[in-house]
Formats: C-alpha cells, sequence, structure tokens
C-alpha cells in the first residue's frame, strides 16, 4: 500500500463519527424489531384494546408512548443505515432521536401520576393534580429542547470544538431530565405511602381496581429503567464523544436495554386498560378519598 492510500486510510478513520467502531447490523435489527413491536402494541392498547369512544375523550395524551417508540425506530434506522453508510445521515438521525426519546416516556408517567393523584387521593399530594402535571411537564419540556439543540449541534459540526460544545449543552439536557424524573419517584414514592389505604380501598372496592397497582408497578420499573438510562447518558457525553464509554458499542446496551425494558413494562401492564376502573369517579382536592361514583356519572373518565 503507497503512503498516500495509508493516509487516506487514516483520515477515514478519524473522519469515523463513531470514532472507534462500526455500527452492529445484528444490533440495530434486534432493537429495530424490540421497538417496533413496542410501539404497535401501544397503539394497540390505546386505540383498539379500550372500549369503544373512551379513548377520544381521556387519555389519548398516552401516544407520547408509542411517539418514543417511533423516535426510537428513527434512531435506531440511523444506526443501520450508518453499518452500510457510516459517513452519511445516520450518525445524526441517531445521536439526536436517541437522545431525546426517552423524554416522551417521562411525560406519560408524570401525567400518569397526575392521573392517580386526581382520581385516587388528591388531598395527600402536596401539589394539586394539574399543578403537578404542569411543573413536571415544563420541566420535561425544558430538558427536551436542551437535548435536541444539543445533539443537532454535535452531529452536524464540522470541528472538534463545535462537537463538544453540542456534547456539553446535550449532558445538561441529560441531567435536568435525570434530576427531575429522581424527584418525581420520590414524589411519587411519598404520595404513594401517604395515599396508601386509599390505593388499596380502589383495588378492592372497584371492578378491575387490582390493576391499578399492577399499573403502579409497570410504572415504577419504568421510571427506575429511565433513570439507570440517565446515569449512563450523564457519564457517557461527560466522557466525551471520543471517551472510553462513548466508544464502546457494548456500553450503548445501557442505553437501549433500560428503554425497551421502560416502553415494555408499560406494555406489561397497560395503564390505558388498568385505570378505566377510574372513569366516572369524582375528584375534589378536599377530599380523603374520591372513590365516590358521580350519581348518574357517565362511565367516561373526564379529561385528565
Amino acid at each position: 500500500m503507497s503512503s498516500n492510500s495509508t493516509a487516506d486510510v487514516a483520515s477515514e478513520e478519524l473522519s469515523n463519527p463513531y470514532d472507534r467502531y462500526v455500527p452492529s447490523l445484528a444490533m440495530a435489527v434486534i432493537f429495530l424489531i424490540i421497538f417496533s413491536g413496542s410501539t404497535l402494541l401501544h397503539l394497540l392498547q390505546i386505540f383498539v384494546f379500550r372500549r369503544p369512544g373512551n379513548v377520544k375523550k381521556s387519555m389519548k395524551w398516552m401516544v407520547v408512548f408509542p411517539i418514543c417508540g417511533f423516535v426510537e425506530i428513527i434512531g435506531w434506522g440511523g444506526r443501520l443505515w450508518s453499518h452500510f453508510a457510516i459517513y452519511g445521515d445516520g450518525y445524526l438521525m441517531q445521536i439526536c432521536c436517541l437522545t431525546i426519546a426517552p423524554t416522551f416516556i417521562s411525560a406519560g408517567l408524570y401525567m400518569l401520576l397526575g392521573v392517580l393523584i386526581q382520581r385516587i387521593s388528591p388531598s395527600t399530594s402536596p401539589l394539586s393534580a394539574k399543578k403537578f402535571k404542569i411543573v413536571f411537564i415544563v420541566a420535561d419540556v425544558v430538558s427536551l429542547v436542551i437535548q435536541a439543540a444539543g445533539g443537532g449541534m454535535a452531529a452536524t459540526s464540522n470541528t472538534q470544538s463545535g462537537g463538544q460544545t453540542g456534547g456539553r449543552i446535550m449532558l445538561v439536557g441529560i441531567i435536568v431530565q435525570l434530576i427531575v424524573m429522581i424527584i418525581f419517584v420520590a414524589y411519587f414514592v411519598y404520595w404513594a405511602l401517604r395515599s396508601r389505604p386509599q390505593l388499596e380501598q380502589a383495588a378492592i372496592s372497584l371492578p378491575g381496581g387490582e390493576g391499578i397497582v399492577k399499573a403502579v408497578i409497570g410504572m415504577g420499573i419504568c421510571s427506575l429503567m429511565i433513570i439507570v438510562r440517565g446515569f449512563y447518558r450523564s457519564a457517557e457525553l461527560g466522557d466525551g464523544f471520543s471517551g472510553a464509554i462513548a466508544t464502546n458499542q457494548m456500553l450503548f446496551l445501557l442505553d437501549a436495554i433500560p428503554v425497551a425494558i421502560a416502553m415494555w413494562s408499560i406494555n406489561a401492564f397497560p395503564p390505558a386498560k388498568h385505570f378505566a376502573c377510574l372513569e366516572g369517579i369524582s375528584s375534589s382536592p378536599s377530599q380523603d378519598s374520591v372513590l365516590e361514583l358521580k350519581e348518574g356519572a357517565s362511565p367516561e373518565m373526564s379529561r385528565v
């Protein structure tokens, strides 16, 4: 091989956006299948498996979960593309989409706890259900915007300094999301402990009430997985795009697997099904328990 050819190869290796590896074909295909299956099931659970008509007036915001799935599919599609054309736009697709996708899961979790607070025991929550949802959703949107801005800058920058700046911005967004999720879990546990009598009453007295406990389990698993993923991403971005973490393809499973488990945990215990027993239940912030059906109430849940 001539010296010029050697120099060309070295230049190409240095310009590899993934630094030290080519994205695995098998890994990309496996996670495309995993997220495609979860996304399809989420859509079926929201729009098909619920009783006809209810989704139009209540938990239609749960589309945030399949939206996360679609964004993950785009991101893993980018990694699949990069396997065959490493210098194409696949890198931009994966770095942006796989970074921001879990923010949609976070938004869904915040809304779900808001529903529980409103319907089960608003008096045991420091914040009203409405204020709770506003505070946490706004924080989620802020983290989403920061991550998207940083990801776009990192992926499109033609300079090392520009890429590093984008990475630092992404890191800020990830840390914001991680802190908010940890606060959310602490709030969730605090409210659940204070509301244990009301939760037990709901599980016993409402038809299908045991499903509430199942949905709470799914939410707990989902939340913990997003936190695990957040710690990995924080370490990865803190170490830099050329660091030992970002350039180790197997460690990227610490992003993929937790998000997949988070998605499937909601599939396994679908709130759209298990919260159906709360439809038509009255709510008032001054009540110790809201397990009182309104006389003549519609069987549909109020807008949440």
